[in-house]
């Protein structure tokens, strides 16, 4: 297996066409991964992460955390743990001020969070569903809160 920075043009190949949010976050760093025949096999993608307070409670700042936002592999790849675990070491390299890294669960999905089990992550619980962002169904789509306000969109029924 076969870690490379990711172009963005493969980080948005893969987000949309391997990853089920169908969309591509913003990015901090990203890996093309490659299984043992050379076979592309998508990207793990990280991010500053969208909240800049997410470091807080281990006593770090913005910029000595990161957030793992997509694992977009299409299922060639030998072993996802591996690559995420190649991925990781990577990521330290090209940031040495990197102290944390953050991910979640999506559990609107029923992700029980897998991945991060297999790989030894710390599991800190689910994360507030009242007073967190909210999301809404419009035409049958769940639209997360963040993503109406960039629309301009407003959240209310008014």
């Amino acid at each position: 297996m076969k870690l490379e920075i990711a172009s963005y043009q493969a980080v948005k190949y893969s987000c949309f066409n391997f990853h089920y949010a169908k969309a591509m976050p913003m990015t901090l760093c990203s890996f093309s991964v490659f299984n043992d025949k050379g076979e592309w096999c998508g990207c793990i993608v990280y991010s500053s992460g969208a909240n800049q307070h997410q470091g807080k409670k281990y006593g770090l700042v913005q910029g000595q955390v990161c957030e793992l936002v997509r694992v977009a592999l299409n299922g060639k790849q030998e072993n996802t743990s591996k690559a995420l675990s190649i991925s990781l070491k990577l990521l330290q390299k090209m940031n040495p001020l990197l102290r944390l890294v953050v991910s979640y669960a999506d559990c609107d999905q029923e992700h029980a969070g897998t991945i991060y089990q297999a790989t030894n992550w710390i599991y800190e619980g689910l994360t507030e569903l009242n007073g967190g962002t909210p999301k809404f169904k419009i035409r049958g789509k769940v639209i997360h809160g963040r993503s109406i306000a960039k629309k301009g969109w407003k959240q209310s029924i008014e």
